[in-house]
């Protein structure tokens, strides 16, 4: 109680002190610190346009938890495989993809945050939002409903989730942040794919609309896979990150079917080289990893995993950073350029469509992925000891 009261006696001192002429005793003092505290909960700043802060925004916005329908299939126990992941894919002399490469954690974290820095401002844009695009995606003090799709229950409906909060967000940010980003935009793949039951795909690519000279055609693009979490579980995408060579039916060293996680591997880089895009995203919503190929699509470039509830950096500042950089914008991060023989990856009308779904057995090893044993070089990228680089790397 006396304590109480010293406090509440220099807290008068101090009021006295700044208006001599007031009379405030104890009594008054307490009332009033009585009427503040009541009042406190009604007292609060009004919530705030995105455009008023974008920095701010990509810092606090976090995607909100997905729960999945009653009808989905039950997610597998955490360390475990699903089985489920048929991806009707097997090893192919055609895929030229031998090493799979780490980036070390800065590269999102510190390299795509400073990036961010130079790029988006904390002060208001004058512009407003392009029609017909919308940010969808709540965070303190902003002005952002949460509406949510319907509970996921297929691989459509969790791609519904991946694009109405991600990538409807991030486009629209893109479009008000970075005018050269216009030019791009996505397109869901709707063709029929074997394994869309699985699988989505939606790549971010310069408008065809725009395409004005044959160099147009070949211009930076970037896809987005989605898988669901009860087919693609964490452990299988651990595994995937892991991964780091991937091997053709011409290896005598690989005379079995693909694990789970080399299938995705096939997956991507088949449905990346039909696209034309070097640039990648794998997501169950859950998880975000970031990745890319090297010119001659034999390497690629994979970060480690970003949770959807990550907030340093959050899902939507490694998009912002990624998607930048597969547009071009100057000062994002380059792929890095290999030492790698000259090749000729198929095209779409050479990559067979295979209909053979895998059978897999339930008792399919859930072995952990072996230690990395890698070596990290100042480039971002955890390689082995003989991966070597024509030129530096840039705009790190």
């Amino acid at each position: 109680m006396s304590e109480n009261s010293d406090v509440l006696n220099a807290l008068l001192t101090q009021l006295q002190s700044k208006f001599p002429h007031t009379p405030l005793g104890p009594s008054e003092l307490l009332a009033l610190t009585k009427s503040l505290v009541a009042l406190a909960p009604s007292i609060h700043t009004a919530p705030s346009s995105v455009t008023s802060n974008v920095r701010r925004y990509l810092a606090s916005a976090t995607l909100p938890s997905m729960r999945l329908g009653p009808a989905a299939p039950p997610l597998p126990m955490e360390g475990h495989k699903t089985h489920l992941n048929t991806l009707a894919v097997k090893p192919e002399s055609y895929r030229t993809l031998d090493t799979m490469h780490r980036l070390r954690y800065p590269v999102l974290s510190e390299y795509g945050l400073k990036f961010i820095d130079d790029h988006v401002s904390s002060t208001p844009y004058e512009e407003s939002l392009a029609h017909g695009e919308y940010i969808n995606i709540p965070a303190p003090s902003f002005d952002i409903p949460l509406r949510e799709p319907p509970l996921p229950e297929d691989v459509f409906q969790v791609c519904k989730w991946v694009t109405y909060f991600a990538l409807e967000t991030i486009e629209c940010i893109l479009h008000l942040v970075l005018p050269e980003t216009r030019r791009w935009s996505f397109d869901l793949d709707k063709k029929d794919d074997v394994d869309e039951e699985l699988l989505r795909h939606v790549t971010w690519r310069f408008k065809t609309t725009l395409i004005q000279s044959v160099e147009d055609t070949w211009r930076s693009s970037l896809t987005v896979i989605i898988q669901p979490p009860w087919i693609l579980s964490r452990k299988e995408l651990e595994l995937f990150v892991s991964c780091s060579v991937l091997a053709t039916n011409q290896s005598s060293a690989h005379d079995k079917d693909y694990e789970s996680h080399e299938r995705v591997w096939g997956k991507i880089w088949d449905t990346c080289v039909c696209k034309r895009s070097q640039w990648f995203v794998l997501t169950t919503y859950f998880g975000w990893v970031f990745g890319a190929f090297s010119r001659e699509w034999t390497k690629a470039f994979v970060s480690d995993i970003i949770s959807y509830d990550s907030t340093c950096p959050t899902v939507l500042e490694c998009l912002f950073y990624w998607f930048a950089s597969a547009s071009e914008v100057p000062g994002g991060w380059t792929i890095p350029e290999v030492s790698e023989l000259i090749s000729d990856p198929a095209l779409p009308d050479s990559i067979p469509k295979s209909t053979d779904r895998l059978q897999i057995a339930p008792s399919e090893s859930d072995w952990d992925a072996k230690s990395d044993t890698r070596s990290v070089d100042g480039s971002g990228v955890v390689s082995e000891d003989n991966f070597t680089h024509e030129v530096p790397f840039r705009n790190w």
